[in-house]
């Protein structure tokens, strides 16, 4: 199981787009504090969707009555979240970028976080 799964972590925790928010958040003026509460933050987030998937990969396999198996709820997780990350990509892909849009809110509400406000628009 480890061997299957190092690679995946390998790519998640250098993900450049993380590293690349990280870096901004260095430039804020908390600096230190932003960046390890979003460090902190995602780490969390990223070990509670592992313990949620691992949990639901666990139960349906764990069956040892195979007239009770639980592999179908399993497949239909896994084939619900592999068709929502396909649509998101297919979205992503077709739409257009304007050259001329102003740049991303995401940006701005970055430049402003400090880890006490996490963004100015407050909660979304």
């Amino acid at each position: 199981m480890w061997s299957g799964l190092v690679p995946l972590i390998l790519g998640s925790a250098l993900e450049p787009v993380e590293i690349a928010i990280t870096i901004m958040l260095l430039g804020t003026p908390s600096r230190l504090r932003a960046a390890s509460a979003w460090i902190a933050g995602h780490g969390s987030t990223r070990l509670v969707q592992g313990l949620v998937f691992g949990t639901i990969l666990h139960w349906g396999a764990r069956s040892a009555n195979p007239a009770h198996s639980r592999h179908w709820i399993v497949s239909t997780v896994l084939l619900v979240v592999a068709l929502l990350f396909l649509v998101a990509a297919a979205r992503e892909m077709l739409s257009g970028d304007d050259p001329d849009a102003p740049p991303p809110k995401w940006m701005a509400i970055l430049t402003s976080a400090t880890p006490s406000r996490p963004s100015s628009s407050g909660p979304a």
